[in-house]
């Protein structure tokens, strides 16, 4: 936890309501979680209203990262499987993440995102399904991980 509470402290003097973090090494970092499947869309949300972050992951992973996570259960998310490989360009697994911010309440919120790893038009779909979001470049969780190696936990 005191991991989490370091970003959230760096999120509150950035004045960021939420991070989306999609780099699995960052997600292994605050979570402990390290389980990836290809390609497959994984997001921690992290909010400075909520204790703990919501993980957003392919439905089949849900009960691995429910066991290997330190978060409640009920904030492991699985969106549908029809939306993996879904031939529609259109609808894809980042709209499940899109849809977790929209539900709460962050359409109209400073969004940090690790725009770095984000393929452009990844980017441009949370750009034009919250249109009136500001997404902000935050990739602090990397100066972190580097400044302070797990053995010298943060």
């Amino acid at each position: 936890m005191r991991r989490l509470s370091a970003v959230k402290t760096e999120m509150e003097q950035q004045e960021l309501e939420v991070f989306v973090i999609t780099n699995i090494a960052n997600i292994a970092y605050l979570t402990g979680y390290t389980g990836k499947t290809g390609k497959d869309v994984q997001a921690l949300i992290v909010s400075v209203k909520n204790e703990e972050p919501t993980f957003i992951t392919r439905r089949q992973d849900v009960p691995g990262a429910r066991h290997f996570m330190f978060i409640d259960s009920n904030r492991v998310i699985g969106y549908p499987e029809d939306l993996v490989a879904n031939p529609n360009p259109l609808k894809d697994e980042w709209d499940a993440v899109t849809d977790l911010l929209l539900d709460n309440g962050f359409g109209h919120r400073r969004i940090g995102i690790e725009m770095k790893i984000l393929a452009f038009p990844v980017v441009e779909k949370f750009r034009k399904r919250m249109p009136n979001a500001r997404f902000i470049d935050f990739d602090w969780i990397n100066w972190v991980r580097a400044s302070n190696p797990i053995s010298r936990s943060l």
